[in-house]
């Protein structure tokens, strides 16, 4: 017959196993009273208010979590490079960021190279990077996520003096990206597939020189996107191989094709699936130049959603330049 302590021991170990897994299951399951000094970054017009929502449904909970939690928003365009940085010179440990791309773009470029923490809770348009990171679009899953998570330095882009988080490039893409910039009524993937089917009836061909290290190219290119992160345009994975801590840009280079064959490969953009495609071909580096052969032709470039058309394009990797609390 088998000791009852013996049983005892095992009903004990399965009841403990089971509370660990149910308060896994349970987000409103946090820490509490974290002796961390932070700062909360809103931008209230991100996502058409959905950055001021999501911060309204989780505020109890962040100053539960948080014994030391300060609040600032932002008013303007470049607003939150600026606070990000106070932050830093304040010596705030963690930097909440509830906003889209284009709100961390601008928080990253404050924050690079210190050692204050960013954690974001997705609520802008397309949020991009916050894909590539794994996170949920849930704030309730998102502070749940950042409370229990670890610390890790990921690499930023480097382009025209700033840092970039994501991607960049020019032609096609960037054309959309100039397109979506212009619709204030739509955002989202909707606005990315309107914009895909405008851009495709001024559609053009480029001749280009790439410089990718000490690599040389020239190609006729419709596009070519250079990114630190695997998405854009509200969930395209355009390099499905880009790794944020691996110090190097990922490169995709489009050749001319036609406007059907850029119909059907939609899909395969969306799911990451287009490895194999025989007009686009992918590079790895950590210098990248593109200079325009045809100085004539108006073509669209962006970074992280800024619009530039200024030739030539520099893009540099910065390896582990910003600290992210990641899952």
């Amino acid at each position: 017959m088998k000791n009852p302590f013996g049983y005892i021991r095992e009903g004990f170990v399965i009841l403990s196993a089971s509370i660990i897994l149910e308060a896994k299951r349970d987000s409103t399951c946090f820490k509490r009273g974290i002796e961390m000094k932070t700062l909360c970054i809103i931008n209230p017009v991100a996502g058409k208010g959905r950055a001021i929502q999501a911060w309204r449904s989780v505020q109890g909970e962040l100053r539960q979590i948080y014994s030391k939690l300060d609040l600032e928003y932002t008013s303007c365009a470049g607003d939150a490079t600026l606070v990000a940085r106070e932050a830093v010179n304040k010596g705030y440990q963690l930097v909440i960021v509830f906003g889209g791309d284009g709100t961390l773009n601008e928080v990253v470029n404050g924050l690079a190279g210190s050692d204050t923490a960013l954690a974001i809770v997705p609520s802008g348009s397309g949020n991009d990077f916050a894909r590539s990171l794994g996170l949920s679009k849930d704030p309730k899953q998102a502070i749940a996520t950042i409370a229990v998570s670890k610390k890790k330095r990921l690499d930023l882009g480097r382009f025209a003096g700033r840092y970039f988080l994501n991607m960049g490039g020019l032609g096609f893409d960037a054309d959309v990206a100039h397109r979506i910039n212009g619709k204030r009524l739509l955002r989202g993937q909707l606005a990315y597939l309107i914009a895909v089917l405008q851009a495709l009836g001024a559609y053009d061909s480029y001749r280009v020189e790439l410089r990718i290290d000490d690599q040389k190219l020239e190609e006729e290119t419709i596009m070519v996107s250079v990114g630190n992160g695997q998405y854009a345009g509200g969930g395209f994975r355009l390099l499905p191989h880009a790794s944020l801590e691996d110090g190097l840009l990922d490169i995709m280079v489009v050749r001319k094709t036609s406007r059907l064959d850029i119909i059907s490969t939609l899909p395969a953009l969306y799911k990451g699936t287009h490895l194999g495609h025989p007009k686009c071909s992918f590079y790895r580096g950590r210098e990248v130049n593109i200079n325009l052969l045809e100085p004539n032709k108006k073509v669209f470039a962006q970074v992280d959603g800024q619009e530039f058309q200024e030739f030539p394009l520099e893009f540099g990797i910065i390896p582990g330049a910003l600290q992210v609390i990641v899952p």
